[in-house]
């Protein structure tokens, strides 16, 4: 077996990222070597492509990426968008009662191409300048397709709104916590496995 036969799928936190949010320089030296000898490199994250923009252009890889836990598969070489999984229209009236009972909550709301913040909080400000981040601070139009939910607060108020939603849930709607400030709302059925799969199947790797 070649290199050309292996597809490398990384995750990023605590994988292809160090703890100050930076890819380690051998490990985009190793990335480089294994594409420039004919492996596969693709990169499967939570992240949109603006959040992950900067990890993006280091690694430059050269099989499509599953982002927004698989919401979504982008080929960053074609700049081509191959899947999309949208959360119900249901979803941003959701969005709004979690602003209106938890009023210091951040939210953060991706569509596959834009970041948009609409409540700010000191937790969404520095994921915003730890990542350098271009966002539009105000509510999606009504045309808007969006991908992904995300509550940013203290781990105590975290917990509370994780209860509230977990005791109303949406049709439609994956509730996940994805670390003790963090609380996101996904399409159902939308995980990274679903993306690997899209993935496996829009290539040669089957």
């Amino acid at each position: 077996m070649s290199l050309k036969d292996i597809l490398l799928i990384t995750d990023m936190d605590g994988t292809l990222l160090g703890r100050d949010f930076k890819i380690p320089q051998r490990n985009i030296e190793a990335v480089h070597r294994f594409m420039d000898q004919g492996g596969n490199f693709a990169i499967a994250t939570g992240r949109s492509k603006m959040s992950g923009a900067q990890y993006f252009r280091q690694t430059n890889p050269n099989a499509p990426c599953v982002l927004l836990n698989g919401a979504v598969l982008y080929d960053f070489r074609k700049k081509e968008l191959l899947m999309k999984r949208c959360l119900p229209s249901g979803a941003m009236e959701y969005l709004e009662r979690i602003e209106g009972l938890f009023p210091e909550i951040g939210i953060e709301v991706y569509t596959d191409e834009e970041i948009y913040i609409t409540r700010d909080s000191g937790y969404v400000q520095k994921h915003i300048e730890n990542e350098n981040l271009n966002c539009l601070f105000q509510t999606p139009g009504g045309n808007v397709s969006v991908c992904k939910g995300v509550f940013a607060g203290e781990p105590q108020l975290i917990q509370m709104i994780s209860d509230y939603c977990l005791s109303h849930p949406i049709p439609g709607v994956r509730f996940v916590a994805s670390g003790d400030i963090y609380f996101e709302m996904l399409p159902e059925g939308v995980d990274k496995g679903l993306g690997l799969k899209e993935l496996i199947l829009r290539t040669n790797f089957r």
